[in-house]
């Protein structure tokens, strides 16, 4: 999703066509939107299998809520029965609701320019200084949600792996 993005951001970027960096440049943003979203949803594939409905609205607060409740409950079960200890139980915790946070809040970002991409036609995509700008949002700046996401999920799938619940 993120080469689609890049390609066409480069293209609204080189059009001399004022209409082309509009559509071209509301498309990119919906494809960086979309490659967190899948590699988020591909995370949650990994470690829950059981969750079969990835709603793109209440992901985030899904992220922070069900899935870090699961980690905290492993991480409470393992220190309580000794394999793990007190200090790393809360280590785990909190390196994965970090980590789930900034997935939220990539998804939360990502989700409102999608939205303003899709639904606010009044509101344009234009080029400055080499970028597309979409409401307050940058194209670079929606380059990096990709990135943010991924170090974020390598952290969760860490965490999961540490308490067993993945291999």
């Amino acid at each position: 999703m993120e080469q689609v993005a890049d390609a066409l951001t480069q293209h609204a970027v080189a059009t001399d066509s004022v209409l082309n960096p509009n559509l071209f440049g509301r498309s990119a943003f919906n494809r960086y939107y979309y490659g967190v979203f899948l590699a988020v949803r591909e995370m949650i594939r990994y470690g829950h299998p059981e969750i079969v409905r990835f709603p793109h609205k209440t992901m985030p607060d899904d992220l922070t809520g069900k899935l870090r409740e699961k980690i905290v409950d492993v991480a409470r079960q393992r220190a309580k029965r000794g394999l793990i200890s007190h200090a790393e139980q809360s280590q785990f915790v909190e390196r994965a609701s970090t980590a789930l946070r900034e997935l939220a809040e990539i998804l939360k970002e990502g989700y409102r320019i999608r939205e303003i991409a899709d639904y606010e036609p009044s509101v344009l995509a234009t080029v400055q200084n080499g970028h597309v700008l979409l409401d307050d949002k940058t194209s670079d700046a929606a380059r990096n949600w990709g990135r943010r996401a991924e170090r974020a999920i390598g952290q969760v799938k860490h965490v999961w792996r540490q308490l067993g619940l993945t291999n």
